[in-house]
C-alpha cells in the first residue's frame, strides 16, 4: 500500500513538474528565446569557423546546373566579419591561384556595392531581415505555437552511433554511445509589416534552454523581381564556460529571380564546423571582407 502511494506520488510530481515547466505562454516563450541568444552573444563575441559555401545554379526542375565551392574560414568580432579563402572548385575542378584571386576580387567588388547601396538608400543589406527574436522588433511580429515535437540524437564520445531509423529493433548504439531525447516547441512567426525586410515562418526552439533549434523563413512580400526568396537555418551548440551556446550549422537560400520572361533559380548554402572562441584578436583581421590564403 506503501509503495502504491509512493509510486503514485511520483507520477504526479513528475507529471505536475513537467505541466508547470511547459505551462508557458508563446510570449513568455519568445523573450526566453531572446534571452538566450543574447546571452549567447555575450559569452561568444569574438570567434571563429571554418565555412563552406556552395553556390549553385538549378534547372527549371531544381536540379543542379553548376556548382561553385568557397572553403573559407570566417573570423567573426561583433559586428566585424572578415572570411579568408583557401580554394574555390568551379564543378568539382580546383580553380588555379590566378583565377581563385579573380573570383576574390569580384567577391570584393560586389560586397562593396551592396554596402554603398545599402548605406546610399538607408536601409539594409538585402541580404539582412528584420530578426524576430530581437527585443526591438516584437512589434511587428506575431507568434503563435503550432506544436511540439521530440527526436532522439545519437551520441558518441568514443565511438560511432549507428541509428538506421526511428525503430528500436533496428536501432544500434555501439561502444559508449548514448541517447539524447531533444523536446522542442514549433512556432509560427508571422509579420504584422508586408515587406521584403520582415519575414513569416516557423520557429523550432528547444524547451529546456530555449536555444534555436531550426529557423525556417520567407520574406513577408517578395520584392517584384522574385518569384521565391526562402531561406532555412539549422543550429548548432559549442560548450563555453559550462553553458551550450547555439551557433549556425547550416544555412540555406533558395530563390528564383530576374525578368518576367527570364528568370533564373539559384541556391546558396553555408556550411559551418570547427568553431573556436577567440579571447581576442587583431582587429587589422577586419582590414577586408575577403582575402586569399592557399593553406591554413
Amino acid at each position: 500500500m506503501r509503495l502504491h502511494l509512493l509510486f503514485s506520488i511520483c507520477i504526479f510530481l513528475i507529471c505536475f513538474g513537467f505541466v508547470a515547466a511547459n505551462d508557458l505562454s508563446v510570449r513568455e516563450i519568445i523573450d526566453r528565446a531572446i534571452d538566450k541568444k543574447l546571452s549567447d552573444e555575450s559569452i561568444c563575441n569574438t570567434y571563429t569557423s571554418l565555412k563552406t559555401t556552395y553556390m549553385i545554379k538549378y534547372d527549371k526542375h531544381f536540379r543542379p546546373e553548376e556548382i561553385k565551392e568557397i572553403q573559407k574560414r570566417q573570423y567573426v568580432s561583433g559586428d566585424k566579419h572578415t572570411e579568408v579563402v583557401f580554394s574555390i572548385k568551379r564543378d568539382g575542378k580546383l580553380l588555379d591561384r590566378q583565377d581563385t584571386e579573380q573570383e576574390i576580387r569580384k567577391m570584393v567588388e560586389k560586397w562593396e556595392k551592396e554596402q554603398k547601396k545599402g548605406k546610399n538608400q538607408k536601409h539594409k543589406s538585402r541580404h539582412e531581415y528584420v530578426d524576430p527574436l530581437r527585443k526591438e522588433n516584437q512589434d511587428a511580429y506575431h507568434f503563435e505555437i503550432i506544436g511540439t515535437g521530440d527526436s532522439v540524437v545519437g551520441i558518441a564520445p568514443s565511438a560511432v552511433a549507428m541509428i538506421s531509423d526511428d525503430t528500436d529493433s533496428n536501432r544500434q548504439i555501439l561502444d559508449q554511445s548514448v541517447e539524447i531525447l531533444l523536446t522542442y516547441y514549433i512556432i509560427k512567426v508571422k509579420s504584422m509589416i508586408e515587406d521584403d525586410q520582415h519575414v513569416n515562418g516557423t520557429l523550432w526552439l528547444d524547451d529546456k534552454s530555449y536555444g534555436v533549434l531550426k529557423a525556417a523563413y520567407t520574406l513577408a512580400k517578395l520584392p517584384a523581381f522574385a518569384d521565391r526568396l526562402d531561406f532555412e537555418i539549422n543550429y548548432t551548440t559549442l560548450e563555453v564556460e559550462g553553458v551550450e551556446i547555439y551557433l549556425f550549422k547550416r544555412v540555406d537560400l533558395k530563390g528564383k529571380t530576374g525578368f518576367p520572361f527570364f528568370k533564373k533559380q539559384f541556391g546558396i548554402i553555408n556550411e559551418y564546423s570547427e568553431y573556436e572562441r577567440l579571447d581576442g584578436i587583431d582587429v587589422s583581421v577586419f582590414n577586408s571582407r575577403f582575402v586569399y590564403k592557399e593553406k591554413e
